[in-house]
């Protein structure tokens, strides 16, 4: 309960004192023309602190316990807002705004307790799978595949080692990273190690894979070490790994190599079924857009380019023969992705 205050406060001076007593805290009387704080912390229980405010001006005095007899009944109120100037449309807008949306002429009707559960289950799960194809299906199996593993070795520690992700701290992921994940999952052949390890994009991979994770569980933003608040993976030290971990499977003589290798014939195959889509295409939007593909997939073989490396042809370089856009915008909902 927060104490009323009496008219001495009133002025705009004394005000602006009465509004640093409150955020510090302090519990408020009015005896007479003396307002009296006494700070609720038990560190200032004997003696405590207290402030005469009267003729305008603070004067440190010391008084013993503050009693129930010195706050009467009659200065109770039940908030903070009386100890603070009231000022003429004070959150105008937000009170203006909520008033908008309760407005409601065909209000709904109320909801029980089992049915507002039932409510929030079924639409919850719906989103959760809504929710997931925000990414592929393999990359979302990824996700889990090197969270469960951290989570199971985690488990295995005693206390008081963070057995979840929910307590992990970077020594917690480098540790697992380092003893088990580079050593488990990895087809990297590097000379002088006797089995096979995981690459530098492996790791960096399984690495933003457990930064989702803990945003999920709600650990976002930079590590603090201090607090134990905060993203491991977010952490400089996790960074470092990161970049130390490449550098030392380079000096090993690990070479970066395609993932799936694109092979004289399959480039072939690929450029007759595009031609073969164009000339079959019911629109000329996709007639164009699939010899658009093939003379990329064409440039990208002779050059050795990567994706949208190759030439950078896209939808606003191409034009009619007298040279206007045909698509002004660079977009067309006319031109979709064909699975191959």
């Amino acid at each position: 309960m927060m104490i009323k205050l009496g008219p001495i406060l009133r002025p705009a001076g004394p005000c602006n004192r009465a509004r640093l007593l409150v955020l510090l805290g302090c519990l408020v009387g009015v005896r007479g023309d003396t307002l009296v704080i006494a700070p609720l912390a038990k560190q200032h229980a004997s003696p405590e602190s207290a402030w005469d405010l009267t003729e305008g001006h603070i004067e440190h005095v010391v008084v013993g316990r503050v009693s129930s007899s010195l706050l009467g009944a009659s200065h109770l109120v039940p908030s903070s807002q009386e100890l603070l100037p009231k000022v003429p449309f004070q959150d105008f807008f937000g009170q203006r705004t909520i008033g908008m949306v309760r407005a409601s002429t065909a209000p709904l009707a109320p909801l029980g307790t089992a049915a507002a559960h039932a409510l929030y289950q079924d639409g919850l799960s719906r989103a959760a799978q809504v929710t997931d194809h925000s990414v592929v299906a393999s990359t979302l199996a990824k996700r889990y595949a090197v969270g469960q593993a951290i989570e199971a070795w985690l488990a295995r520690l005693p206390p008081p080692f963070p057995q979840s992700l929910l307590a992990a701290r970077p020594e917690d992921v480098l540790c697992f990273m380092q003893q088990h994940w580079v050593l488990h999952h990895g087809r990297s052949v590097v000379a002088g190690v006797d089995h096979p390890v995981a690459s530098p994009q492996g790791v960096a991979g399984s690495l933003s894979h457990l930064s989702t994770l803990f945003d999920t569980l709600g650990r976002s933003g930079p590590y603090n070490a201090l607090t134990g608040t905060g993203n491991p993976c977010d952490s400089p030290a996790v960074r470092a790994y990161k970049r130390g971990y490449q550098q030392v499977l380079w000096q090993a003589g690990y070479q970066e190599v395609a993932a799936v290798p694109m092979v004289e014939s399959k480039v072939l195959a690929l450029m007759a079924y595009l031609h073969q889509l164009a000339r079959t295409a019911h629109t000329v939007v996709k007639a164009i857009s699939f010899f658009r593909d093939a003379l990329l997939v064409e440039h990208a073989w002779l050059t050795a380019y990567r994706g949208k490396e190759g030439g950078m042809l896209c939808l606003p370089d191409l034009h009619h023969a007298d040279l206007t856009p045909i698509f002004p915008d660079g977009y067309s909902p006319g031109v979709g992705i064909v699975p191959i």
